[in-house]
């Protein structure tokens, strides 16, 4: 990660922080099992995919509608500093 990035622990903690996550949510997307779950205004509704590093989740906007793509690292490559 370069300068001033954050890792994904760290960005999980700050969402469970800002009390757009709960504990419970952060560790569930962490390991790849978001779907259903909420992250601030989006709805996570399915796993799209995932590969040796990452989930990714289609989520939708619970006021606008709109779709996107939410992509989470692995909870094993979290944990490593590298």
């Amino acid at each position: 990660a370069g300068a001033g990035a954050l890792t994904p622990e760290a960005a999980l903690g700050r969402l469970v922080a800002a009390g757009l996550l709960t504990r419970f949510q952060a560790a569930e997307l962490a390991d790849g099992r978001g779907a259903g779950l909420w992250v601030g205004g989006y709805k996570l509704l399915d796993r799209l995919g995932q590969g040796g590093m990452s989930h990714v989740f289609l989520a939708e906007h619970a006021v606008l509608g709109k779709r996107v793509a939410v992509k989470v690292l692995s909870a094993a490559l979290s944990a490593d500093p590298e």
